[in-house]
């Protein structure tokens, strides 16, 4: 590629250094960083009063699944689009071991449906849920093949893709020896099953008793195991999506006795609270682990500010109205996610920084330094270094606007913020020095996202 983009008179933010500067890309990596930056024939772009930040690296997010009869409106190519728009330049997704199938069978089989269909980067998470056939023993071939963590599901038995507290002793055991890192999604499904089939039982399915059924015990219990079992294997733990206090202090001693651990949470737990569940449209909120108290809101944001919460993943998840009102009447019916990727970046621009609880930099090393380093990713992914890959987003922090479904590209036809008041927005998105996405719409080359391998990368917090 001859190409180069000279951008200009921006404030360069990333996790460690904030100043006025000019930026050069050059053939898809970054040349240079500093003051009165000239190249001839370049592409200009004048990011004056902007904020130019690294790309963002979304750790969590799903696209183009099914799950049971609802299949996510969000495939490869418009979910990658839509981070596209939100100065998202690399996503983590999933691939989710079919039963019967072995995992590295699977992966080259999930690689196949969305390579040539992306528009960002992209590498996946292998999970994993059968090991009556080769999954343990496929984990060094996945780890050589640039994927270097591993997804085990304590919950979701209906589903056949949790795996039981053997297996996962088995699998954190092998992931230690090959230096990669289990995430788990941590509910205990024996709690949830039981609670579940009580309530129904008893005819209570309305959604007020969604949280019943899935309470923060269900989480806590399940991430004091996950954590009890990696300690004993000596495993890299990390665990998605935190939702609640209780989650927190686990971790918090499980590091205290040494055991490695990451943990991420998510926008809608540090905005959303489960009050919103007796709302007359309470089914577009529901998402596993449940909305908690608010309370567990504010540990959340006091573990951002004390660094205790490592990543901010969004764990996108796309329906339509129609799919999530289906069965509003059944709380376990309800199929469960949010659609985040495209707006995560402004919405936590706007009730984390705009409100003062934390820093731009901070924000920057939860979005896109630590997902990179923690997944073996940077330093290609992640900062704004010279070497590194031309990854830009351009950030208007003087914009005002309200959040509504119409102006998002994303095929999910709601947001869980409808209506709230945003500052900042996105103005361009560069990937690889290549312009994506600009005022409004997508403007790139269409399926120039790639798969960016990963190496084992040491435990450092």
């Amino acid at each position: 590629m001859d190409h180069s983009v000279l951008i200009r008179n921006g404030t360069i933010i990333d996790h460690c250094s904030e100043y006025k500067g000019d930026l050069l890309i050059r053939d898809g990596r970054i040349a240079a960083v500093g003051t009165a930056l000239r190249e001839e024939a370049a592409e200009v772009y004048d990011a004056s009063g902007m904020l130019v930040l690294p790309g963002i690296v979304d750790p969590h997010v799903q696209f183009e699944v099914l799950y049971g009869k609802f299949p996510m409106t969000d495939d490869f190519d418009t979910g990658t689009m839509a981070a596209a728009a939100g100065g998202v330049t690399t996503i983590i997704d999933f691939a989710d071991q079919a039963r019967g199938v072995p995992a590295y069978t699977y992966l080259t089989q999930r690689r196949a449906v969305a390579d040539g269909r992306v528009n960002v980067d992209y590498t996946l998470h292998m999970s994993l849920t059968d090991t009556t056939v080769p999954a343990v023993e496929d984990m060094a071939q996945v780890v050589d093949s640039g994927i270097t963590s591993f997804k085990l599901y304590m919950a979701y038995s209906r589903r056949d893709r949790m795996v039981n507290e053997g297996q996962m002793l088995d699998i954190m055991t092998e992931a230690a020896r090959l230096n990669a890192i289990c995430g788990i999604h941590g509910e205990n499904d024996n709690f949830v099953e039981y609670m579940t089939q009580k309530l129904v039982r008893e005819e209570k399915t309305d959604l007020c008793y969604f949280t019943t059924a899935r309470p923060a015990l269900a989480e806590v219990i399940a991430v004091n195991t996950a954590i009890a079992i990696a300690e004993h294997c000596g495993c890299t733990l990390y665990v998605h999506h935190c939702s609640c206090a209780g989650t927190l202090s686990a971790i918090r001693e499980g590091r205290r006795r040494g055991v490695r651990i990451y943990c991420e949470t998510c926008p809608c737990y540090l905005n959303l609270n489960e009050e919103v569940y007796q709302r007359e449209d309470g089914a577009l909120y529901v998402v596993n682990p449940a909305l908690r108290r608010r309370d567990d809101q504010e540990a959340l944001w006091r573990g951002l500010q004390t660094g205790e919460v490592d990543t901010i993943g969004t764990d996108h998840c796309s329906y339509t109205k129609e799919q999530k009102f289906r069965h509003r009447g059944e709380f376990s019916a309800i199929p469960a996610g949010h659609p985040n990727v495209e707006i995560s970046l402004p919405l936590m621009y706007t009730t984390g920084v705009a409100t003062g609880r934390i820093t731009m930099q901070r924000l920057m090393e939860l979005m896109s330094y630590q997902p990179a380093r923690i997944f073996g990713l940077a330093p290609r992914k992640g900062t704004l270094q010279v070497g590194g890959d031309g990854d830009v987003v351009i950030f208007d922090p003087s914009s005002r606007w309200t959040m509504s479904p119409d102006r998002l590209l994303t095929n999910a036809d709601f947001t869980n913020y409808d209506g709230w008041q945003m500052e900042g927005a996105v103005k361009a998105t560069f990937l690889r020095g290549m312009k994506l996405f600009e005022e409004g719409r997508f403007c790139g080359p269409r399926h120039a996202g790639a798969f960016v391998p990963a190496a084992p990368s040491a435990y450092m917090r």
